[in-house]
C-alpha cells in the first residue's frame, strides 16, 4: 500500500538496505523520519498480506473503517435508550 511520497523517497528500498546493515528499527526510524510501522510493513512476514485483505474486507462490505468495538458498544446502548 506504498502512497506517491513513500515511492518518490524510495522509502521501501532504503528501509530495507538498511535492515541489512543490521540496523535497528529506532534507528531506521530516526534516519529516514518514518514510523515504525512503516518499517514493518515492508520488513515483517505477512504485514503486506494483511493489510490488503484488510482493504479488500472493508472494500467489500461498501465501509471504509468499522468502528472499534467501544463505540458499537454506545451505539447499541443509545438505541436501547431512545
Amino acid at each position: 500500500m506504498r502512497n506517491n511520497k513513500s515511492i518518490r523517497r524510495g522509502l521501501k528500498e532504503k528501509i530495507i538496505a538498511l535492515a541489512e546493515q543490521g540496523w535497528t528499527y529506532n534507528m531506521i526510524k530516526r534516519r529516514l523520519n518514518c514510523s515504525k510501522s512503516t518499517i514493518s510493513y515492508h520488513l515483517g512476514d505477512g504485514q503486506k498480506d494483511k493489510a490488503y485483505a484488510r482493504v479488500r474486507k472493508q472494500r467489500d462490505k461498501g465501509v471504509r473503517y468499522e468502528p472499534n468495538s467501544w463505540q458499537k458498544i454506545e451505539n447499541n446502548e443509545q438505541r436501547k435508550v431512545a
